[in-house]
């Protein structure tokens, strides 16, 4: 799923963070050591292959609000009050509150007059009812869109930052995000090693510290681990950024900083950490990209460079770290790929563990979201119901460690908006 290395200073605090646990708990609180160990490791990590989304990763259209999202360790989601709720891991102020550090375990409100938000790896985006754009939490590579980075240290912002006006949808990557305008034009900030953000440009100093337009006429956008989809007002669909296994859908294994034409007639899509979903208007489901998970519900684990179509009768669509969801017509909900974690959903789990194909993991489910290692699923009761990874207590149902890990769904909150 990923190639992770260690950078020097990540390794320093989270060894500073150990010093301080041993010196604040008991000697029987092992697995509670464990568990804040493991979440501030994965804060210490530099992706050098791809996520998320995190992202990770919804994709962000023009007049349809995203109100669930799942990040690399915290999620966010709003109800039907227009307020914003967040829970997971705060390591980098990702939550909206101070200080950093430590962890929710239940959905806390952090804020109101939300009407959609996107969780980025260990950073959040949300967008106010006035169409502004605001965002918070990790800001090592200007993913806040603040003009403001540190790659030797880390930016942090817990006080909500303004990016950009007149926002009709947003969709957030591992360091990079995206933003549509009302007007239909695409604005994108954050780092562009392999030209994500689709300006042309690539390499490892590039960045755009503050939002630039990219491309214009576009109804949706999906920030994945290191490459981006976007859907054009006319059903075509473009690619930009790292395509190693083949994720932009191109034929081609080659990075590419411009966007190009991957398919028509397409309704929308979804970017993981190097897999890519779309949905075509006749309701049939296509992937591409990496699969040594099984996370193209091709029945096997070898990748495609194009588009393969995988099923029919399909609603919605979500691409995760190394596995993918569909909720189908008829409301079931379809999982499939990486297992390791319990994102299936199928009470199983642990090292190796995979499903190739499709399992029906819920019923009567309105919409959903994959995170990196998480399921999320809203029912169309207004229930959200989680599953998977729970170490920085990211399912949300009071619980969270190393060893907690939630292999069926459970119900986390009530009343969430249905998009």
């Amino acid at each position: 799923m990923y190639t992770q290395k260690k950078t020097k200073q990540g390794r320093q605090r989270v060894l500073n963070q150990i010093i301080g646990i041993a010196h604040r708990t008991t000697a029987n609180a092992g697995k509670a050591i464990r568990s804040l160990i493991l979440c501030a490791l994965a804060g210490a990590i530099v992706t050098t292959v791809a996520p998320v989304k995190a992202s990770a990763y919804g994709a962000g259209r023009a007049g349809v609000f995203t109100t669930i999202s799942a990040g690399g360790d915290h999620v966010v989601a709003i109800k039907t009050d227009n307020s914003l709720w967040a829970w997971g891991s705060n390591m980098h102020k990702q939550l909206g509150t101070t200080p950093s550090g430590g962890r929710r375990v239940t959905p806390a409100k952090v804020a109101d007059g939300v009407i959609s938000a996107a969780a980025g790896y260990r950073y959040t985006l949300a967008i106010k009812s006035d169409n502004s754009l605001w965002g918070w939490g990790l800001n090592s590579r200007s993913q806040l869109g603040n003009n403001r980075q540190g790659m030797s240290r880390e930016q942090t912002n817990a006080e909500p930052v303004r990016i950009l006006s007149d926002v009709a949808a947003v969709s957030a990557g591992y360091d990079f995000a995206l933003a549509i305008k009302k007007d239909g034009s695409l604005w994108a900030w954050g780092w562009n090693k392999d030209g994500q953000l689709g300006n042309g440009r690539s390499g490892n100093t590039e960045y755009s510290g503050t939002p630039v337009n990219v491309m214009n006429g576009v109804a949706a956008v999906a920030a994945g681990g290191k490459h981006t989809l976007v859907l054009k007002t006319d059903g075509t669909l473009w690619a930009f950024g790292n395509n190693e296994a083949g994720q932009l859908g191109d034929g081609t294994k080659t990075n590419r900083s411009g966007a190009v034409k991957v398919m028509d007639n397409v309704a929308s899509m979804s970017a993981g950490g190097s897999h890519s979903l779309a949905l075509k208007n006749d309701g049939s489901l296509w992937a591409w990209g990496s699969n040594g998970y099984g996370q193209l519900g091709s029945g096997n684990t070898t990748g495609a460079t194009k588009p393969a179509r995988v099923m029919d009768g399909v609603a919605s669509i979500s691409a995760g770290g190394s596995h993918s969801m569909a909720v189908k017509n008829d409301k079931t909900l379809w999982v499939w790929g990486k297992n390791e974690d319990g994102e299936i959903g199928n009470n199983v789990s642990g090292r190796g563990k995979v499903s190739l194909t499709p399992y029906k993991a819920l019923e009567n489910v309105a919409s959903a979201a994959c995170g990196l290692r998480n399921s999320y699923a809203v029912k169309t009761s207004g229930e959200l119901w989680a599953w998977g990874d729970n170490s920085c207590g990211q399912v949300g149902d009071g619980n969270g460690g190393v060893e907690v890990k939630r292999k069926t769904p459970v119900s986390v909150l009530t009343r969430v908006k249905i998009a």
